[in-house]
């Protein structure tokens, strides 16, 4: 293959036989016109892009903030010994690339596994968004760079080394296939509950992989929930948000598209910019707690979570809970029951809508089969 830029003129589809392919790249002179910064990819360019080492007589030295943002057909891209910058966020978005190739004698960069750093690998600046599979940062790592695994898909499994000493924001954003974040006991700063990441004080929640599947608890004494933090968790169902938490970052549970149910145990805590964007959450909050004192929270529906039931033991030996709830909004509630409370394992029974301002009755007819049975009402 044979590529040319798109300011040239004269060519035809091949040359001397081989196929010709046009670099529609945008560029600004630097440096008192002596050296060379690409600004731009058009976003319709597909494939390979071998970034040249001289553009108009002079150095390509460096890429641009967001320079091939959004090139989502973009799947590889060599970049020459000459370039000792690039900008935040340069490859945002580039969901199909999948390698990244530096020249061997470039002093700045590297790449482990198409996976770019910095020289020493102390800084990942971005993990191609077609890497799939499982991916292990070496220990010489100390930052993982804003935006660095951008939209990788395909990547199921992430393996935290013991010298990681920062993660910018939204370091996993668009991460839908994650499952796993794993940290090193040795590494002093992060910490994983369930493969979710927290930062060692378990005060800030990073991320929740996007592959995490049914409910999920926020252990108590986390105080912030970080930018994205469950962004694309397309298999999350129901959150539920200790007191502790005082603030929400923003987009942090955004298109989660089965998250129907949040429950905030504590006072209201203060969002970001569009926490549940494109989520069908409904916010439940505890009943006594303040600052819910509208009918909305983030955009989202907000109702007062309060079932109670009374009990009645039929003469037939099933046992009977007669619920009620909020007078406004129906409550759906799972039932749940244990054999024991000392080391209790709770079962699901039924899930049950409460109607608004009504009542509902569950009936266990297998009560009189166990030598003691306990009961609970939960968030689906």
């Amino acid at each position: 293959m044979i590529y040319y830029l798109s300011e040239t003129t004269g060519w035809s589809p091949t040359f001397a036989g081989v196929p010709t392919k046009e670099i529609p790249l945008s560029y600004e002179h630097t440096h008192s016109d002596t050296q060379i910064r690409i600004t731009d990819l058009a976003d319709w360019y597909a494939g390979h892009l071998p970034l040249p080492a001289i553009l108009d007589g002079c150095p390509v030295t460096a890429i641009a903030a967001y320079a091939f943002y959004n090139c989502t057909n973009l799947t590889s891209v060599t970049i020459p010994a000459s370039v000792a910058s690039i900008g935040n966020d340069a490859f945002f978005s580039c969901s199909s690339l999948t390698s990244i190739g530096v020249a061997a004698h470039n002093d700045t960069y590297a790449s482990i596994d198409g996976v770019l750093f910095d020289k020493p690998l102390e800084t990942l600046i971005v993990c191609p968004g077609g890497f799939s599979g499982s991916f292990t940062l070496p220990d010489s790592t100390a930052n993982i760079g804003e935006f660095a695994f951008n939209y990788c898909r395909a990547l199921t499994a992430v393996t935290i080394g013991r010298g990681v000493t920062g993660i910018s924001e939204n370091a996993f954003y668009g991460n839908s296939s994650l499952t796993s974040i794993n940290v090193h006991t040795s590494n002093q700063h992060y910490a994983d509950i369930d493969g979710v990441l927290f930062d060692k004080a378990l005060e800030t929640l990073i991320t929740c992989p996007g592959g995490h599947v049914g409910s999920y608890t926020i252990p108590n004494g986390t105080t912030h929930i970080g930018d994205n933090a469950f962004l694309d968790c397309i298999f999350l169902s129901s959150v539920t948000v200790p007191a502790s938490v005082t603030s929400i970052g923003g987009h942090a549970f955004q298109r989660c598209p089965i998250l129907t149910a949040v429950l905030f145990t504590g006072d209201a805590p203060t969002p970001g910019y569009s926490v549940f964007y494109d989520t069908p959450a409904t916010v439940y909050y505890l009943p006594g707690k303040n600052g819910w004192t509208s009918s909305t929270f983030a955009g989202r529906p907000a109702v007062c979570w309060n079932p109670v039931f009374s009990s009645a033991t039929p003469a037939s030996g099933a046992f009977s809970l007669t619920l009620s709830g909020n007078a406004n909004a129906s409550l759906t509630v799972y039932i749940e029951a244990s054999e024991s409370l000392t080391s209790p394992d709770w079962v699901i029974l039924d899930r049950i809508t409460i109607p608004a301002g009504g009542t509902v009755t569950f009936t266990d007819t297998d009560f009189g089969t166990y030598p003691a049975r306990f009961y609970r009402v939960t968030l689906p």
